[in-house]
């Protein structure tokens, strides 16, 4: 009997597991729209009030717009409103025809706030490990 249960005590961890695992990923629609950012690299969460809107990037200079990854995945936002997200590895924000405030880990784990001026761009890459709040401001 203490042989069955240690076996049933070892699957129920593992498909514990699996699901703590399986809830962080996104669906493959959501992992879609993020347009070839590695699909476990970048998660974002609506938060209740004005939403920040997520935008095909075309060629437009005038989203807040995020590049990360060595600047192999590029994300693009618009209109006021905030969002909190998991973005990891940032390289460049630009915001565009905009102006806010970004929250992120850096890589010694130490969190940051940073306002954001309109129409400039800052670099970060090796320092921004995760961002995990924006907010656009009206205009």
């Amino acid at each position: 009997m203490t042989k069955k249960l240690f076996v049933l005590t070892i699957a129920f961890a593992f498909i514990a597991s699996l699901l703590a695992v399986s809830s962080f990923f996104p669906s493959r629609a959501a992992h879609a729209a993020y347009h070839g950012t590695p699909l476990s690299h970048t998660r974002v969460h609506q938060v209740h009030g004005p939403l920040i809107d997520r935008v095909n990037c075309g060629n437009r200079t005038d989203f807040f717009t995020i590049w990360n990854y060595n600047y192999r995945g590029k994300l693009c936002f618009a209109n006021g409103g905030e969002i909190f997200t998991h973005i990891y590895n940032v390289d460049r924000i630009c915001t565009g025809n905009n102006s806010g405030h970004i929250w992120y880990i850096d890589y010694n784990k130490q969190p940051h706030q940073t306002d954001l001026a309109y129409n400039t761009c800052y670099r970060y890459s090796g320092r921004m490990y995760d961002l995990t709040h924006i907010i656009i401001n009206y205009q």
